[in-house]
């Protein structure tokens, strides 16, 4: 599957540069070795799928015709490469004139790239689709987070009260154990029903925390939001990611030459670092200005 020829600006495009399959100028060419027949590779690769032949000259190309491919010669692609061409996105009003060896460092760039995606202006916090920005309702956006957090506080209580009424049974189980004990006479099971009040005890203990840890996550899950900060600062509540060498890592985003890009803010406990730490174009880079993910609870809110 190649590239369009009505895209292109140097008239008459050669043979040469046009893949027998599709009919399309060469998209990713490959060289079949024994022949030297160039073809996209995923035109010759599916074609090669069912078949040991080159589609050209119908020449038998081996046992294993894919292992036979290759890149063609650097001048070859030189040639190809320097071919000049409109922007594919040209329909959504884009009129850029690159050329084959730039095509895929400008779409990913492309302004009207309809699969780019970008922060919603009005400030919702939606990350949508170029595709996405004109049917985008900030609205319907915000009740649907909203009411996605309220399904999570209600699965927080629903799983509180039973754990409540799990605690509540095994207290009365204690009681009862207890009220046993009592009118046991019998000094070495008074001991043996002592460990098991204990031991029913300790359960209950566990049972409470492991409730109120469940609920405080439920409830603090449905409820994190993006705060912005800068210089190294971060918000109360801000959400811990990780540690290095015992310093604490917060989770941060950082917007950046049109992305939306995940982050980490050192705690500043010895040296203050004044920045979010991001990595973007095969390296780590920094910016002051930065948002922060962090707690807040939403309570008493009906939908």
């Amino acid at each position: 599957m190649g590239q369009k020829v009505n895209l292109f600006l140097n008239g008459p495009i050669d043979n040469e540069f046009i893949c027998s399959l599709c009919r399309d100028v060469l998209q990713d060419p490959v060289m079949i070795s024994s022949c030297e027949h160039v073809f996209c590779v995923v035109c010759i690769t599916n074609r090669l799928t069912g078949s040991k032949t080159c589609p050209k000259d119908g020449r038998n190309i081996g046992f294993r015709p894919l292992e036979q491919l290759k890149t063609p010669p650097r001048p070859f692609l030189n040639l190809l490469n320097g071919l000049r061409r409109r922007c594919q996105f040209q329909a959504f009003g884009c009129h850029a004139v690159i050329t084959v060896g730039t095509t895929k460092e400008h779409e990913e760039v492309c302004p009207v790239n309809p699969t780019r995606t970008r922060a919603c202006a009005s400030g919702c916090g939606a990350i949508l689709k170029n595709s996405e920005v004109a049917r985008h309702n900030c609205v319907e956006y915000l009740r649907t987070q909203l009411q996605q957090a309220q399904i999570a506080t209600r699965a927080a209580d629903t799983a509180r009260a039973q754990e409540v009424k799990q605690m509540k049974a095994k207290m009365e189980a204690a009681e009862k154990a207890k009220a046993q004990e009592q009118k046991m006479a019998n000094a070495q099971m008074k001991a043996e029903m002592e460990a098991m009040k204990q031991d029913l005890i300790k359960s209950v203990q566990e049972s409470v925390a492991t409730a109120a840890s469940a609920a405080a996550q439920a409830v603090a899950a449905a409820a994190v939001s993006w705060l912005a900060a800068s210089d190294g600062t971060v918000p109360s509540g801000a959400l811990v990611g990780g540690s290095e060498g015992g310093v604490k890592l917060y989770v941060a985003r950082v917007h950046h030459d049109g992305h939306v890009l995940p982050g980490k803010v050192v705690e500043s406990k010895f040296f203050k670092h004044n920045c979010c730490y991001f990595a973007f174009g095969g390296k780590e880079q920094s910016s002051r200005s930065y948002e922060v993910s962090a707690f807040f609870l939403v309570l008493g809110v009906d939908q």
